[in-house]
């Protein structure tokens, strides 16, 4: 499914739906971050994917 943008469109790959990423300073855990979707292209890169509808305030902290 997807159209010319879906990552299936982009020959990737074990598509895995949220993700979840420890997020770490100095060793200590701070907090998780929950990506929309993980996925491997065909040169084996791996993708984390956030796909929102509208700028939430939770997105500009990621973006930052």
């Amino acid at each position: 499914g997807g159209g010319p943008g879906h990552p299936a469109a982009a020959g990737a790959a074990r598509l895995h739906r949220q993700p979840v990423i420890a997020c770490k300073v100095n060793g200590g855990h701070v907090c998780n971050y929950i990506a929309d979707f993980r996925y491997k292209t065909r040169r084996g890169a791996i993708v984390y994917e956030d796909s929102k509808g509208f700028k939430t305030p939770v997105y500009k902290l990621k973006r930052k």
